[in-house]
């Protein structure tokens, strides 16, 4: 149809065509509002994806707003491709954190994409709930950070091995997590964990060696100086100390850009003791912060 005949079938003419929407994207970009708190300032999101309005639940940041990743279908489905994109502006603070467990149920390939980036300034800890992969299913996860100037990025991933209440452990074809930051476009970490039961089981030693719970941790401020990394690292070397139900190691990235500490547990609470310990620590040095409010780990 012409751009006479629609003009003439309604009267107008036709307004602009609006980009097609692919299912499964979150992207929301958050900025320094002028009363010092960090708000919306524009949304897309897609079923199943879905987020909360902003929250101010950090007293000790209380213009971060805090933004609670939802997904009404419960988990991951085979073949759902989701993609969540996050920019917070210069200056903004945001907490970002999920509803409950990611669930990856059975069948074929499923994946989601990030890509989180951190103007100058602006503060982004990314806290997601454990990765749960359930049995035969097949999950690829990437992350991708870029930090400008002075940003902060502080997040983990945890992943599971499997519905271990259902005795289902290691039971996923298999999992590929993957992370790279990058500072002013130089890259400065990679980190990439993929198991496939089926080549090497994960309980072997040099894989997971017999732990159920793998979590690993970046601190990344690029603008910070290498005595703040060392007392950073000094602290948290006594959390990393061996415990009978928990095993952690903290390493220095390239440059002085930041820390990366890698947890293994046996069970959820270790692995999450550990976390909180973790990010207690790192709030305090690195953004003058007490303890994140447990309501929001």
């Amino acid at each position: 149809m012409t751009l006479e005949a629609v003009r003439g079938a309604t009267g107008r003419a036709p307004g602009p065509v609006r980009p097609e929407v692919p299912p499964g994207l979150l992207d929301v970009e958050l900025v320094l509002a002028a009363d010092g708190r960090t708000r919306v300032e524009r949304l897309v999101q897609r079923f199943p994806q879905r987020v909360t309005t902003p929250m101010y639940l950090d007293p000790a940041a209380p213009g971060t707003a805090f933004l609670c990743v939802q997904n009404p279908s419960g988990g991951v489905f085979a073949g759902d491709r989701l993609t969540t994109r996050l920019r917070a502006a210069p200056g903004a603070g945001v907490q970002l954190s999920g509803q409950s467990a990611t669930q990856v149920y059975a069948g074929g390939a499923a994946g989601h994409d990030y890509r989180l980036i951190v103007e100058p300034g602006a503060v982004l800890e990314h806290v997601p709930r454990t990765t749960i992969p359930h049995r035969d299913c097949d999950y690829r996860q990437q992350v991708h950070v870029e930090l400008r100037g002075d940003g902060t990025y502080l997040g983990w991933d945890v992943l599971a091995a499997g519905r271990i209440g259902h005795g289902e452990r290691f039971a996923f074809r298999a999992v590929d997590l993957r992370t790279s930051v990058s500072c002013d476009g130089v890259p400065v970490a990679t980190e990439a964990l993929r198991i496939v039961p089926a080549r090497r089981h994960p309980a072997e030693p040099g894989v997971l060696g017999g732990w159920d719970y793998a979590a690993t941790v970046l601190l990344v401020a690029p603008a910070r100086a290498r005595s703040v990394w060392v007392e950073l690292a000094d602290e948290l070397a006594t959390t990393c100390e061996l415990r009978p139900d928990r095993v952690a190691a903290v390493s220095e990235l390239p440059d002085g850009a930041g820390l990366v500490v890698r947890i293994l547990a046996g069970r959820a609470p270790a692995v999450h003791g550990a976390l909180r310990e973790t990010w207690a620590i790192a709030r305090r040095i690195l953004l003058g912060r007490s303890s994140m409010p447990e309501r929001i780990l």
